[in-house]
């Protein structure tokens, strides 16, 4: 469930990316303001998505690191 979820992200960003860079590769001139404020606002929305995914794996692999060494330390005061 998790891989298809992040593949499905991931497919979708690219799509976006894709769209984005298709528009623009126009010249300002060809596209409306409304249009070049959109574009913009969603490459700046998919950069956000991107950062709290790599924000939310790291703060999870440092709580993964703190858990372990709690029970390594507990093992030790148990003589275990």
């Amino acid at each position: 469930m998790y891989c298809e979820t992040a593949a499905l992200l991931l497919w979708d960003m690219k799509k976006s990316t894709l769209m984005i860079d298709k528009a623009a590769d126009s010249t300002p001139e060809e596209l409306p303001l409304g249009t070049r404020l959109s574009i913009e606002n969603t490459r700046l929305a998919i950069e956000r998505t991107v950062m709290a995914w790599v924000r939310t794996g790291t703060s999870m692999i440092t709580f993964g690191f703190t858990i372990y060494k709690f029970f390594q330390m507990e093992l030790m005061k148990t003589g275990c």
